[in-house]
């Protein structure tokens, strides 16, 4: 069902790199999408691969609500600012959620908050920034998903 989620979104991702299990989108924009860590317990289980986790699923998230909303296709360009507390465990519910988003100049920016799971904020993405990209002005072809 997740590996079908993920290939339905456009978001091509192996699947070590699937994080989100969950994804519930609204008109406004403000998706929310909940974490999955498939790394918990192996090796894999490192804090800077936690980091990595994180801000790649922010940026899963951010993606696919403009891609949904204002089917806007962009790559990740940078961040303004981030807060992340690590000292969660990561076996418990995690969820980004994104606060404000705006797409201009074919840029899309936007703001994510992480929530824990009684939803306080242990984390926040200030000034994440996409570049407008068509897929086939690059010379990338879709992925063959099988």
């Amino acid at each position: 069902e997740l590996k079908s989620f993920y290939h339905s979104s456009k978001l091509f991702h192996g699947p070590t790199f699937q994080f989100l299990e969950e994804v519930k989108l609204n008109r406004e924009g403000n998706a929310e999408g909940k974490l999955r860590f498939p790394f918990v317990g192996s090796n894999l289980s490192q804090p800077w691969w936690a980091k990595v986790a994180l801000f790649d699923s922010a940026l899963q998230l951010l993606a696919l609500n403009a891609l949904e909303l204002k089917q806007w296709k962009g790559l990740p360009i940078g961040f303004e600012a981030f807060n992340l507390s690590l000292s969660f465990p990561f076996n418990q519910p995690l969820r980004w959620r994104v606060l404000r988003w705006e797409i201009a100049n074919d840029h899309l920016t936007g703001d994510l908050s992480l929530l824990d799971s009684s939803l306080f904020e242990v984390g926040k993405l200030q000034g994440v920034r996409f570049r407008s990209v068509e897929i086939g002005r690059l010379g990338i072809d879709k992925p063959n998903i099988v």
